[in-house]
Parts: C-alpha cells; structure tokens; sequence
C-alpha cells in the first residue's frame, strides 16, 4: 500500500520493535514497553542528536504509521506513557521520561490523522499532570472508532516548551484483548531516536530490534547520530537482509562519536542489488549509558538507514 498522493510517504520506513515473537507480520505491531524510543522536546540542540524527521529538519514533529486493512472493525491506537514526566524523579531510574534540569516543562501533542489526510483526533498538553503515567494511553478507542478507512493513518508526535525527553511506546489493534484480537502494523519516519535513561546505579543497555524496508536504488548505508563513541563502549548495530544474503555488525568504536554523524555501509549492498532482497531487513541495535564529565550516565542516538556516503543530513532512500 502506498501513501495517498497528497501527503508526503515515509521514507526508508522503519518496522518498530514488537513485544511478540514470529512470524515478522505479528513482530510488526508494536513497540512493546521495554524498549521506548526516545523523542525529545524543541529546546534541545543539536549536541543532543535532535534531528527528527525527513520532512521538517530540526524541532519538528515525529511520525507514525498504522497500516489499517480493509473491513476492521475497530481502530484502537495507544500510546504507553503519553505524560511527560508525570512519575517525577523516579521517571528517569524508571528508564522512562527525563527531566533535563527545567523541571519537566515540555508538553507533548499526539494528532491522528486518517489516511486522506483529515485529524481524527488530538491530545494536547500531555506533561506532569495530563496524560496515563507507565501505562497505555488510548489516542483513538474502539467505541468511537467504528469502520476505519483502510489504509496508513499517522501519528503525529509533537513535543514542545523544553528540551525534556519522553520515552513512548506505540501500539494499534482492534480493541479485542487476549489471543483473538487483532495487532496491526505500526512503523516510524525515517529517522529513529533511540536512548537508554540513566539507572539508580551503575551503567544500562537497551536493545531495539527494528525492520528497516528497503527498495531498489538504496544503497542501504546505516547512518546514526550522537552515539558517543569517544567515551567508551555504548553499544553496537547488526543487520541482515531479507534473506540473510547480506549482513553487516558495526561494533562500538565505528559508532558515531558526539555531536557528529557516523556512516557505515552495509555488507556488499549497493544500488539496486538483488531483486530478492528488496523488502523488510532486520537490525538489532544495543546501546549503552556512560558516565559524562557532568556524573550523568544516559546515552541517546539517532538512526537513519540511507546512503552512507551522504553528506551532512543523509538524504533518504523512498520506501513504498
């Protein structure tokens, strides 16, 4: 399915990381509430790896997709943890939202659009008082969401006021729980933000899997963004293709260092490569939290999967 010709399709769209085991169709359908990506709000610079999507450059907003079949009965799009540090202090050693020194001031908007392009729904004002702490938030329920269109309808991620970060997850199914509901598939722009928050003690790691779709004219090249390398060991990227055919590890020391791009091609792969490799690849992506001159030990980076010898902001590869 393609995007309606009057709003702009994500481009080298990522399949986020799914609670559930095989097949891929079922691993596609959620973010689960471990591993959280990390957008941050307006207020943070660009040594804090803020580029966010393809569309907009700096300070804009995130994008997420659910792929709505034919016939559903019912769309039911949750957000788990939609507040912006509503837990307070103990968001952070939670491994969830956190406070950069302001005192939790960003908010956060989730907009749903349909797939023709209309609102079909806004949260606004989602912080320290609004808004489900450490659980799911529903953006769109099953009883005033009857017979969706079929189709990709975005989620829209706004954040705003400050430079705090908001550790979400996202999920879409169709409001009937236990083995006969339905999960649909959820997937995000471009470029991904990926983090671990800092624990009570000690160093963490977190470990996405992700399902970067690639298509012919790719030359598949993995780009991240802020990883801070230079400070030790933070963490560590893999890939395999449709097939397992190509497959590239990018250890620790080939991660980008701060505030810098790093580039990375992916094992053999250039531009339209074998037609039976086109599609859904998987990545597994670790990374870790060190301790800064300042004692703080979180660590956040951005993910692009593009050409690998693009310069500055990489330009993407068009996904269908």
């Amino acid at each position: 399915m393609t995007q309606p010709t009057d709003r702009r399709r994500p481009l080298a769209a990522l399949l986020v990381l799914a609670a559930l085991a095989a097949p891929l169709s079922l691993r596609a359908a959620s973010t689960g509430q471990t591993a959280l990506h990390t957008p941050q709000g307006t207020g943070a610079g660009t040594a804090d790896g803020d580029y966010v999507t393809a569309t907009g450059g700096l300070n804009t907003f995130y994008r997420y997709f659910v792929e709505v079949p034919p016939g559903l009965g019912h769309l039911v799009v949750e957000v788990f943890d939609a507040d912006v540090g509503r837990g307070g202090a103990a968001e952070s050693t939670a491994g969830r939202d956190r406070d950069r020194g302001n005192g939790f001031s960003t908010t956060t908007t989730y907009t749903l659009l349909r797939p023709d392009g209309t609102t079909a729904v806004t949260v606004a004002g989602c912080n320290t008082t609004t808004c489900t702490d450490n659980g799911w938030q529903a953006i769109r329920d099953s009883m005033t969401a009857q017979n969706p269109a079929a189709g990709h309808w975005e989620l829209r991620v706004t954040l705003g006021g400050s430079d705090d970060i908001n550790a979400i997850g996202v999920r879409a199914h169709d409001g009937t729980s236990g083995a006969g509901g339905t999960e649909l598939p959820v997937y995000i722009d471009s470029i991904v933000p990926l983090g671990v928050n800092p624990p009570s003690s000690g160093n963490y790691s977190r470990t996405y899997t992700l399902y970067p779709y690639v298509t012919s004219g790719c030359t598949a090249g993995e780009n991240d963004f802020d990883y801070d390398s230079d400070s030790g060991t933070v963490g560590s990227l893999a890939f395999a293709s449709r097939t397992g055919a190509f497959t590239q590890t990018v250890a620790s020391a080939s991660l980008s260092a701060n505030n810098v791009w790093a580039r990375n091609t992916i094992n053999r792969w250039t531009s339209d490569q074998k037609s039976s490799e086109y599609g859904i690849w998987q990545g597994t992506f670790a990374i870790s939290t060190y301790t800064n001159a300042n004692g703080i030990n979180g660590n956040y980076t951005t993910f692009y999967l593009a050409d690998s010898g693009a310069a500055a902001m990489p330009a993407p590869c068009s996904a269908s």
